[in-house]
């Protein structure tokens, strides 16, 4: 079940109001300690990121997941590069999907800066 956020609730996803909340960047941990916090409330998220294919060595381009929950970490030894890899839930499609947290470009409609 997604849920809609509060204003209390978002406040602290957006740190500053509408209209100019896009306009603050957010680096890569941030958004990444604030997915595990939602994802902990059972919070829907949207974000975008780079694709890539590190078998393939190619991108299919910008994917954009509209609502998605955090899966928890998994182990260094089960997946080569685990420590940069976020696996996530597509809550429209149910599949469990993965990205590179170096290639996340928007969490929840805010930039990110890669620091």
């Amino acid at each position: 079940m997604v849920r809609v956020l509060t204003k209390h609730e978002l406040a602290p996803v957006l740190s500053i109001t509408y209209p100019y909340f896009y306009l603050h960047l957010m680096t890569v941990f941030e958004a990444i300690k604030t997915m595990r916090d939602l994802s902990e409330k059972r919070i829907a998220f949207g974000f975008t990121f780079m694709s890539y294919s590190r078998s393939k060595q190619v991108s299919q381009g910008i994917v954009e997941v509209k609502a998605a929950r955090l899966k928890p970490r998994a182990k260094a030894a089960t997946f080569q590069n685990a420590e940069i890899i976020e696996e996530y839930i597509d809550l429209h499609t149910g599949e469990s999907r993965r990205f590179y947290q170096p290639a996340l470009m928007l969490f929840n409609g805010r930039k990110i800066q890669l620091t």
